[in-house]
């Protein structure tokens, strides 16, 4: 008892308030010469005894921890909790709330990136911070290397989009959050050469299929009778020019409805990316159906829309009636409304279009500095005389 409470004096002469120890010190030393044999205290006295010192012991831990710290109430309260239970440690990630939200509105206003995409990388950097805390990592490689190895039933090219959110998210912190510069400076990002297995079969593994001509005329004639009239629109526009479907539904008849060297085009300005700004020329075999949507509209819009989601999207409601639609005709979920620009970007290649061509008509970047930077790309004449060698049976 005295060598104990002799190396608690001598560990804690710096501490500045030692009065509670000084009141342990005295009380259980008296005890201790009034009874010479320690072991004649009651097993209730010798619970009290290492009690009342392990209390001090972590209110000096406290103490010492807070001392000249900025700390919020609630992290006096989490550092008390803690001293009582080191099991409660959870390893504080750098994916925080704050952070989050200030990364969000970074990436919608400053960067521009659509709203429907930012809020998919909020969400997967949220399931990676509550995978980290739950089982007490720090973030690392090797921790976001166990999430992915979690994510079993998860497809290679989805996990690559967790990788691309975290790398994004890890690339605004170390350029413009003070804090986390300073941590980790000089280190690389955990998100980087993460490694996914290889398809050795050697197949293309695209879980969406094209239509076939005949599977168009299938859609296309089965859609007539539809009570959504305008699906039958949208098949056919989509099966001449190889638009996406909200690009369709984005078509305004004063603006998108143009002539370009004596050629009527559609004219696609709102697309995801900048080689998705275009002007496609209209096959003759829309002429008809433009010209009656045309007298038809009482919104100026060229296919009307009531649905408007919170990301501004007006093709909502017909892709979920097209996807109801195809299953009804036998078309399983590796079919659906994007499968239609498949079979066009197909169906002009087998005809001979130049990839130059089709990229240009469908909004595809080709991956050359030559042809996405320098040039300006084939001409409303080279655009249409492809467009013209695509043949439905549409009638």
């Amino acid at each position: 008892m005295k060598l104990a409470v002799s190396c608690q004096m001598t560990v804690y002469t710096k501490f500045k308030t030692p009065s509670s120890l000084d009141q342990w010190h005295n009380k259980w030393s008296a005890l201790h010469h009034s009874e010479p044999n320690t072991l004649t205290l009651t097993l209730e006295q010798k619970i009290q005894c290492y009690s009342e010192l392990t209390d001090f012991h972590r209110k000096f831990a406290y103490h010492q921890l807070t001392t000249k710290q900025s700390i919020s109430k609630v992290g006096h309260e989490e550092a008390i909790e803690l001293l009582k239970d080191p099991n409660l440690y959870r390893p504080k990630t750098p994916i925080i709330n704050g952070r989050l939200e200030t990364f969000e509105n970074h990436q919608k206003v400053t960067r521009g990136v659509i709203p429907k995409s930012v809020d998919m990388q909020i969400s997967r950097l949220k399931r990676i911070r509550d995978y980290i805390e739950e089982h007490r990592l720090e973030l690392d490689f090797d921790s976001i290397a166990k999430y992915m190895d979690s994510l079993k039933e998860t497809h290679p090219l989805t996990k690559k989009q967790y990788l691309f959110a975290g790398n994004a998210f890890w690339k605004w912190a170390n350029k413009y959050d003070v804090k986390l510069k300073e941590f980790y400076k000089g280190k690389t990002s955990p998100f980087l050469n993460h490694e996914f297995p290889i398809n050795k079969k050697g197949k293309r593994d695209d879980s969406r299929k094209a239509f076939s001509p005949e599977d168009i005329t299938k859609l296309y004639t089965g859609s007539l009778d539809h009570k959504n009239k305008h699906l039958k629109d949208l098949i056919c526009i989509a099966t001449y020019t190889g638009c996406r479907i909200e690009e369709i539904c984005q078509l305004s008849i004063d603006k998108s409805i143009i002539k370009e060297n004596n050629v009527l085009c559609f004219s696609i300005e709102d697309a995801k990316s900048p080689a998705g700004i275009r002007k496609i020329p209209i096959h003759r075999a829309l002429t008809s159906t433009i010209e009656r949507l045309k007298k038809e509209s009482s919104n100026g819009m060229l296919i009307p829309s009531k649905s408007k989601n919170k990301y501004g999207i007006l093709s909502d409601l017909y892709s979920k009636a097209f996807g109801r639609f195809k299953l009804e005709l036998g078309y399983d979920k590796s079919y659906v409304f994007h499968s239609i620009r498949k079979t066009v970007i197909t169906q002009l290649q087998r005809s001979g279009v130049e990839g130059i061509t089709i990229a240009s008509i469908v909004g595809h970047e080709t991956g050359t500095i030559t042809f996405d930077i320098y040039s300006e790309g084939p001409s409303i004449q080279q655009k249409q005389k492809a467009l013209e060698k695509l043949k439905f049976n549409l009638n």
